[in-house]
């Protein structure tokens, strides 16, 4: 996934990209 997610699924992002920057959070 690229790009902020508008759905929250923020914390789903941050578990499937662990250590590289996740776009989603922003």
């Amino acid at each position: 996934m690229v790009g902020p997610v508008l759905n929250g699924n923020n914390n789903d992002a941050n578990k499937k990209a662990p250590g590289e920057p996740v776009l989603e959070a922003l």
